[in-house]
C-alpha cells in the first residue's frame, strides 16, 4: 500500500468467521486509513447466524438472526457490509441495522467474537441428492481428509 501512487480509498474482500473475519487485511487497511468492505457476511457465515446464540440474541430483541450478524460486523467489528440482497424485506431489515435499529451490547459482541466453529470430522453423515439428465449411471468420488484416499461411493 505504502508503493501505491493513487491511494487505495476501499478494500473489498470476502469475510468469513473461517477466516477470523479477515482480520489481517482489516487491521492493514486501519492503519493505512483504508476503509473495509465485506461481503458475503450473511451467506458464508450461515452457521453463526443459525447458532444457539445468535437465535438467542435475535429472539431478545425482536429481530432476525442476521440483523443480529449485522450489527455484529458492523459495530463488533467495524466493517462496512455490503448487502447483495435482492429482496425488498432483506434490505428494510439491514437498512434497519445500519441506522443504528439494533446495537448489541459489549458483552454480547464479546459474546460473538469467540464463538467457535462446528467441528466437523470424516465420520459425520453428509446426505447428497445427485439429478442427472444423462441416461447414464453417475460415478461418484470423495477425497476423505483425514487420510486423502479417494472413495468410490
Amino acid at each position: 500500500l505504502s508503493e501505491a501512487r493513487i491511494k487505495t480509498a476501499f478494500v473489498q474482500n470476502r469475510c468469513l468467521h473461517k477466516d477470523g473475519w479477515d482480520k489481517a487485511v482489516r487491521e492493514l487497511c486501519n492503519e493505512h486509513g483504508v476503509r473495509y468492505q465485506g461481503f458475503w457476511l450473511l451467506t458464508g457465515n450461515r452457521f453463526v447466524s443459525g447458532s444457539e446464540l445468535v437465535r438467542k440474541m435475535a429472539k431478545r430483541y425482536g429481530s432476525t438472526p442476521e440483523q443480529v450478524l449485522f450489527s455484529f460486523v458492523t459495530r463488533g467489528l467495524g466493517i462496512l457490509a455490503l448487502s447483495g440482497t435482492k429482496n425488498p424485506q432483506h434490505m428494510r431489515e439491514d437498512l434497519a441495522v445500519a441506522s443504528g435499529g439494533l446495537v448489541l451490547t459489549a458483552d454480547e459482541i464479546a459474546e460473538l467474537r469467540v464463538l467457535e466453529l462446528p467441528k466437523h470430522t470424516s465420520n459425520d453423515p453428509v446426505k447428497a441428492t445427485f439429478h442427472s439428465e444423462l441416461q447414464e449411471d453417475a460415478e461418484v468420488f470423495w477425497v476423505n481428509p483425514d487420510s486423502q484416499a479417494l472413495v468410490h461411493l
